[in-house]
């Protein structure tokens, strides 16, 4: 073994203690592999010799420096012995420290011939304290994690030169870390193996964090610490660490290297010492790595209890690649998660907290500064797919561990999640716990992204944080240094969420289990809708029952329908000619909303409207011609609660103010527009020709928008494509003996879905018609499209990206129908199939409808599309079924009334019979294609999937009957009406820019 020196300095003044000195002199002194002492000092040489023991003994040097020794003067005296042999390896040590043994010594001077020790390394050791007579790493800092800072001894096996002046001294506050910093930024890599190589402070009073606390608050402290930043250019303030760690971790790439205390972007990884746990953990931090490296965020792993080498060895792969991920040893991970969220944790001004790695989205990690992902209690790690990564993540990690990444990657679970909740928690200690279980009673909740915002929880709240990331998977916690208030932390959980859909979910007020879910299946099955909210029931007491707050009428629930930015306000003119607007804001305290609202109008503007940010928004986005939809069902539960944000603040009447200043000159534009007869912008073209064997002519469209028609020249008006570029025989049309382009502006409506059968009239399909050449060269005059769903909208924008479309619900005659009687129904059970079109025409013959007569209705074509459909799925057709062709309006009306429908069908856009049932409320047992959901709705109770559904829901009178209920609804005659249909089109932004 080559020869160790160990330097140190003290001084000799009134009021020195000289005991711990004395001690670690004795210990260097008594320890066989230490060969020669230095004492650097201000002193004189017989001051130290006369007053301190050992001083004089023969392994001692006591150097006369003419004042106090700077880190730079005993660095330098490091040198002299390291470049004249005089040492192999020194140790600048604190004069009331020393190591532990011969081993502590030996294992130093070991490590630095270890085939992976650093070329460019030293040693920067922690202490060891004495308590009860243990030795133990006292050091922690207040947030529970270990004090990286603090080292003690600096161990050197080369000369060391550093780019600045070491001004500071041994035993000054901070002078550890500025020493780290300065050989960092030196290009050394200091390493602490303090976990076994010991050290041990031989002062006997442990010094408090008050102690340390009065001691950085001195003026002489702090005007160093400013003098070490400035002349170091570190304005930012960046605190490196060095790590501790254990010597045999080197063998697994750790060493701790360039660690940062703060200014860092960090991800928090939180595990359980359990090492059955341990591989999974492995795939979890591939993946986070990967995130981590792509942003130059550095990895803490935090860990109860002892950090063993297995666990280190387990992760070398990793660590190969990266060497900014840290492990951390703490007593208590529930305790350090309640140190962060207050704030004691990190520099940063926001952070998040999962419990699930696949809810890390891209959106998650860029909206915060750094990020706790929370394990313990995880045995199953699952990336999803549109993830921080940004790429294929199975893809990416296999490249990148050489096909050893084994995390379970699904894309599936991701789709799943089409809504996410945000939730404000500021003083919430009387609703929290309440909020949670009504959230975990929502059904298919787990589904559901919940962001919750915090800012100083209280210590409930901490309890109840903790509760739900034991108990949830489906949590995303923020943080926030600084309150953003309730409209802001709404704006930040919609920045970070990723679903389709998104609600604001306050504490005090409760949901349905089925609200989220209902709201959901509106938005995406009614066709276009831009937000969804529910009839309320309001409480004046909080609790969770749900039940005690049912009231019969819910406030609202006589509502149901479209929501449209005049129904949002009620206008009334005072006094004096000025407006005022009272706020009848219908989605109220839980709408359900798409998100890419915010990519087009912004956020909510608490600035500018304080407690009515939500109302004006809605108002902003309906102003646009975007349109809600209110279900008349009573899925929520609002808390009608005199302290609620809402009813705060002394500056309502300001806000209400700014809102009608924005709002009401747009109100009375529109109420105007309303009054007053309509632009006349078209020509309507063949509103006298036929269309097809309809029982509710679909001429009546064309006569609607009759008040849209005018003499001059117009945007002619096709009210049936088909027609014109497929059968029509009129001049100009394609069947003609002069089929011609059109050479002027025009629009059209289309009525066909894309991909029919085959054995149907294919030429009219759109794909059809979009090659054909009549289609090509009247395209280039196309002003837009109608169609009659949202369905059929989205085909087209695809296939014609460049053309406006629009989509209306098709009209239906409500009046002079004779209604379906159910007692009548009971006492000769029917079931009828009508019409042909796109239909299954043997599905009548097919379904064993036990006690009913079977009737089957044709039409002028029937028969040809039945033939085409026996050729291609075989004859099934039933004798026992009646077939009539063509019957009287009359006898039509009878069998609609008395029987239920049948109509099994390849594909819609809008279907004839699917009106006339919803007019006449009769039952209609029909497959939910999604146009047809459009029209129906998402509850519609007779949906059917296949022959054996459609049996099972006949036999059941009770579902009958509630299809009859449910088509009684009277929303059906309002969004149906050829009114509705002239008042779309006419307000639509289509329309106006015709």
């Amino acid at each position: 073994m080559g020869k160790f020196d160990v330097i140190t300095s003290f001084a000799f003044f009134d009021g020195v203690m000289k005991e711990p000195i004395e001690k670690a002199l004795k210990s260097h002194i008594e320890n066989g592999n230490i060969n020669l002492i230095h004492i650097v000092t201000e002193s004189e040489v017989h001051a130290i010799i006369d007053n301190f023991k050992y001083a004089n003994d023969k392994k001692v040097c006591v150097v006369k420096n003419a004042t106090r020794p700077t880190f730079q003067t005993l660095i330098g005296y490091s040198n002299t012995l390291l470049t004249n042999n005089s040492a192999d390896v020194t140790a600048i040590i604190n004069g009331d420290v020393s190591f532990s043994d011969e081993l502590a010594v030996k294992k130093s001077m070991d490590l630095f011939a270890q085939e992976r020790f650093p070329a460019n390394g030293m040693l920067a050791l922690s202490r060891h304290e004495v308590i009860n007579g243990k030795l133990e790493m006292y050091l922690k800092r207040d947030n529970s994690l270990p004090n990286y800072v603090s080292a003690d001894a600096w161990v050197f096996n080369k000369p060391c030169v550093l780019k600045q002046d070491a001004f500071y001294f041994m035993g000054q506050m901070n002078c550890d870390l500025m020493l780290a910093s300065d050989l960092i930024d030196s290009g050394y890599q200091p390493l602490n193996p303090c976990l076994d190589i010991v050290i041990i402070h031989h002062e006997g009073e442990l010094k408090s964090d008050e102690y340390y606390d009065g001691e950085n608050e001195k003026e002489s402290t702090i005007n160093a610490k400013y003098f070490f930043l400035a002349s170091r250019l570190n304005p930012s303030g960046a605190v490196r660490g060095v790590p501790w760690i254990s010597c045999s971790w080197l063998d697994s790439n750790y060493t701790g290297k360039n660690y940062y205390f703060n200014t860092r972007r960090t991800v928090w990884l939180l595990l359980r010492n359990e090492e059955k746990l341990f591989n999974s953990y492995l795939q979890a931090l591939k993946g986070l790595e990967a995130i981590a490296a792509k942003r130059n965020m550095q990895i803490n792993i935090v860990i109860e209890g002892n950090i063993t080498t297995n666990l280190i060895s387990i992760f070398s792969d990793v660590l190969s690649l990266n060497e900014s991920i840290y492990f951390h040893s703490v007593d208590s991970i529930s305790d350090f998660i309640d140190c962060a969220l207050n704030g004691i944790v990190t520099w940063s001004d926001s952070f998040a907290i999962v419990n699930d790695v696949s809810r890390l989205t891209r959106n998650v990690v860029e909206q915060v500064d750094e990020f706790f992902v929370d394990l313990r209690n995880v045995n199953k790690i699952n990336f999803c797919g549109p993830d921080a990564l940004g790429v294929d993540v199975k893809w990416f990690l296999n490249h990148r561990y050489e096909d050893k990444f084994e995390g379970e990657i699904s894309y599936s679970e991701y789709d799943k999640r089409k809504c996410s909740l945000v939730t404000s928690m500021f003083k919430t200690d009387e609703f929290i716990e309440t909020f949670i279980n009504n959230c975990q009673a929502l059904d298919k909740y787990e589904e559901i992204d919940h962001f919750y915002l915090t800012a100083n929880p209280t210590k409930v709240e901490l309890q109840s944080i903790k509760r739900i990331l034991r108990e949830q998977k489906n949590a995303i916690f923020v943080w926030n240094r600084q309150d953003p208030g309730l409209y802001e932390c709404w704006n930040i959980g919609i920045r970070m969420s990723s679903t389709e859909f998104i609600s604001n979910a306050n504490v005090d007020d409760l949901r349905d289990p089925e609200h989220v879910n209902t709201l959901v299946h509106d938005l995406m099955n009614r066709g276009g809708y831009a937000f969804a909210a529910s009839a309320l029931h309001p409480f004046y007491t909080f609790s969770g029952d749900l039940d005690t707050h049912k009231i019969e009428h819910p406030w609202y629930s006589d509502q149901e329908g479209s929501v449209e930015f005049l129904t949002l306000g009620n206008l009334e003119e005072n006094d004096n000619g000025s407006y005022t607007l009272n706020p009848h804001n219908i989605p109220h305290c839980m709408p359900i909303w798409r998100r890419d609202l915010h990519d087009k109008y912004g956020f909510f503007d608490e600035d500018r409207y304080g407690t009515f940010a939500d109302w004006a928004f809605w108002l902003k986005v309906t102003n646009d011609g975007e349109v809600g939809y209110l279900n008349g069902k009573g899925l929520g539960y609002y808390y009608v609660n005199l302290e609620s944000h809402n009813r705060r603040g002394d500056k309502l009447a300001v806000f209400h103010q700014k809102v009608e200043d924005d709002f009401v000159p747009f109100f009375l534009h529109k109420r105007k527009i309303k009054e007053q007869a309509p632009p006349r912008k078209l020509n309507i073209f063949g509103s006298n020709l036929h269309y097809g064997e309809h029982r509710n002519s679909f001429n009546k469209i064309a006569e609607s928008l009759l008040p849209l028609e005018t003499s001059d020249n117009g945007v002619l008006f096709l009210p049936f494509i088909e027609r014109y570029f497929v059968w029509g025989d009129e001049p100009g049309e394609a069947a003609s003996a002069t089929p011609t382009p059109i050479e002027r502006p025009w629009v059209g409506i289309l009525h066909v879905p894309f991909f029919a059968p085959s054995w149907f009239h294919t030429p009219v399909s759109p794909e059809v018609i979009f090659e054909s050449e009549l289609w090509k060269a009247s395209l280039p005059n196309c002003k837009g499209l109608i169609t009659l769903s949202n369905d059929l909208k989205r085909d087209v924008e695809w296939y014609l990206p460049g053309i406006p479309v629009v989509s209306l619900l098709h009209p239906t005659d409500f009046d002079n129908l004779k209604p379906f009687d159910y007692e009548k129904y009971v006492n000769t059970p029917t079931i009828v199939q009508a019409g042909d079109w796109l239909r299954k025409l043997q599905a009548i013959h097919q379904i064993k409808a036990n006690g009913h007569r079977r009737v089957m209705l044709k039409k002028t074509h029937t028969d040809s599309y039945l033939q085409n459909e026996i050729s291609t799925f075989g004859n099934r057709i039933d004798p026992d079924v009646e077939v009539f062709t063509m019957v009287s309006n009359e006898e039509y009306d009878e069998l609609l009334s008395s029987s239920v429908v049948i109509c099994w069908l390849y594909a819609t856009a809008a279907n004839n019979l699917v009106l006339e049932c919803i007019a006449r409320k009769t039952p209609l047992l029909i497959n939910p294609l999604p146009s047809v959901v459009e029209y129906l709705g998402p509850d519609y109770p007779l949906y059917i999937n296949d022959i054996a559904e459609a049996e099972k829901l006949l036999a059941d009178k009770q579902r009958i009957k509630a299809a009859h209920d449910y088509l009684s609804n009277k929303r059906f005659r309002e969004e149906l009406s050829y009114q509705k249909f002239f008042e779309e089109f006419r307000d639509s932004a289509f329309y106006y820019e015709l």
